[in-house]
């Protein structure tokens, strides 16, 4: 809670003047117990004050802080609201009652009360604070940011300010301004551990994983036990190939809170890319408990693998296109179990899976779902099925193009003296990871140039200025207007010769379809890639291209014009993959 004001009292009988004396007194004496912490000695005295001056605005109003204080929200915004009918000018009331809402969920509510509080009082920092955190909450965060600004100029060294204001900005993608208000935050309070464990999150979003990884042991010497920097510190190793390391961090999270869903989720991905599917696995489920996770909120009880004997469940898409792209293949294996298969899937994949063996009905809206026994994430089914490196399901192609789709592609496509290649050069932008897989078009524009071929775009929804730096090459051929879904894409791929991708759904439709893909992975990939191999398991048809060192794409794009000169049109002389 904010600091404490006295004020004079609206009250509805006059007291003596001795007993408005030691209604003072005592008042005072319930302040100073208050504002030492010893809230069992302060509340007793403020219910003395009101019981000579039941109108006593401040011990209402302190009486609810206290019980804010005890996690006792209800009464505290009872409290709160008492003391402000009694005296509606209390500006620091009303910003704890909006606190207290605030806490309790009721965000338009809190959003109200601080305006009230800044209409008395338009300078008040911490209600502009509040003001801004609300708004974040109700996901204004142009509105926050604002609020956040307002707060600073009326104390500049608010440094919870500058936090929150870089966090917002973070989640908003401005990183390089996020970057310059931590540091500002650390300028008001070097010793602020929460400053220097956000900075470094932002640092290694940059890349610059070395920076991040000496914030994250900085914040760690102020408060050993700040276990998000701990965790923080995890993936900081992660992300430079340190995996013992970042497992061992991850494990000590776990040892001081066992429940830590990061810390488990975490580990998780850094068992997976070693390889270890036994342990991967099992703690992939904790990925639903992690910061920003929305639960898939089904009622059905969970499918854990066993027989289905004639009974119903479903199957529903999570995460991003790419996972529900590589674990659709799991249907046809749910349905040898003797069930029926529904499957719950975003309407840009409808027409695709639609070719996906083992689903009896697809359903894209929670209205269509009819009664099942069961219900399964299609990430959980790895699990489900007990998967190895040795085991995974890997006969391709399980996905298929329309043939109407492909005939009409394929009269589309110009000639072409070289193979047809398909591109993407960026992931969805608001991925964790998008910085370090995403490759800038004017690297491309090196392999464009080199004439190994005709490109066509397969990215949709290019961004700002990437096409203009392609368009200027006559062999390359932006379609992206047209691929209106993920079967039509599939349509145009099935008449290419190779497709090159980043680690983006794309890489995963083509190699579900079984045609020739080229991945190129940044330094620290995710999981499914696994380490040190330039095939994968998971995709027969795929050839893996790595950086080896972080950010060098330039070595990477050298790797695959050299691979592209030697290959051949399938209609040629040969073909290489």
């Amino acid at each position: 809670m904010n600091r404490h004001e006295r004020r004079k009292q609206k009250q509805v009988a006059k007291p003596s003047k001795g007993a408005a004396t030691d209604v003072g007194q005592t008042f005072a004496l319930a302040l100073d117990h208050h504002r030492a912490g010893r809230l069992a000695e302060a509340e007793p005295l403020y219910r003395q004050v009101l019981a000579t001056a039941p109108a006593h605005a401040d011990s209402l109003h302190l009486l609810g802080v206290i019980a804010y204080q005890k996690g006792a929200l209800e009464t505290a915004a009872t409290l709160m609201s008492q003391s402000i009918l009694i005296n509606g000018n209390q500006a620091s009331c009303l910003n704890n009652l909006g606190l207290t809402l605030q806490t309790l969920g009721r965000l338009d509510e809190a959003v109200a009360r601080y305006c009230e509080a800044l209409r008395l009082k338009p300078d008040f920092a911490d209600a502009l604070y509040n003001l801004g955190n609300a708004l974040r909450d109700q996901g204004k965060l142009e509105a926050a940011i604002a609020r956040y600004h307002q707060a600073l100029r009326s104390r500049p060294d608010y440094y919870e300010a500058l936090n929150n204001l870089a966090a917002v900005l973070k989640q908003l993608g401005r990183t390089d301004e996020a970057v310059a208000i931590c540091h500002q935050a650390l300028r008001t309070r070097a010793d602020c551990h929460q400053a220097l464990n956000n900075l470094g999150v932002l640092l290694l979003e940059q890349g610059k994983t070395d920076e991040a990884i000496e914030k994250f042991r900085r914040a760690l010497q102020i408060a050993p036990d700040y276990l998000d920097a701990l965790n923080n510190l995890a993936n900081g190793f992660r992300d430079q190939g340190k995996l013992d390391d970042a497992i061992a961090r991850f494990l000590e999270v776990q040892r001081l809170q066992p429940d830590q869903p990061d810390a488990n989720w975490g580990e998780s991905l850094t068992r997976l890319i070693q390889g270890d599917f036994e342990t991967g696995w099992q703690k992939y489920e904790w990925r639903w408990l992690t910061k920003g996770s929305v639960a898939h909120g089904r009622p059905e009880p969970p499918w854990r693998g066993e027989p289905l004997d004639g009974k119903t469940i479903l199957l529903h898409c999570e995460q991003g296109f790419g996972d529900c792209l590589q674990f659709i293949r799991y249907a046809e294996a749910v349905k040898a179990r003797g069930g029926s298969v529904v499957l719950l899937a975003p309407t840009e994949l409808e027409r695709l899976f639609r070719s996906a063996s083992g689903i009896d009905r697809l359903v894209t809206g929670f209205a269509e779902i009819p009664p099942c026994d069961y219900q399964a994430p299609l990430g959980s089914l790895p699990l489900r099925f007990e998967t190895r490196l040795a085991t995974i399901p890997a006969n391709v192609p399980y996905l298929a193009a329309e043939p109407s789709s492909v005939l009409a592609w394929q009269r589309r496509l110009p000639a072409s003296a070289g193979p047809k290649v398909g591109i993407s050069w960026r992931g969805r932008p608001t991925h964790r990871d998008d910085r370090n897989r995403s490759i800038s078009p004017a690297v491309w524009a090196t392999l464009l140039g080199a004439g190994a071929g005709s490109f066509f775009s397969l990215q949709k929804g290019p961004r700002t200025g990437d096409l203009e730096r392609l368009a200027g090459h006559p062999n390359f051929l932006d379609l992206s207007a047209d691929l209106v879904d993920f079967a039509e894409t599939a349509a145009l791929i099935e008449n290419l010769d190779l497709v090159l991708s980043v680690d983006t759904s794309i890489a995963h439709l083509a190699g579900a379809l079984g045609k020739p893909v080229w991945i190129l992975l940044p330094f620290a990939p995710d999981w499914r890639w696994l380490l040190h191999r330039s095939d994968s398991p998971w995709y027969p048809t795929a050839r893996l291209f790595r950086q080896g060192n972080p950010g060098d794409w330039t070595s990477v794009i050298d790797q695959v014009a050299a691979a592209l000169a030697e290959f051949r049109n399938p209609d040629g002389e040969g073909s290489g993959g």
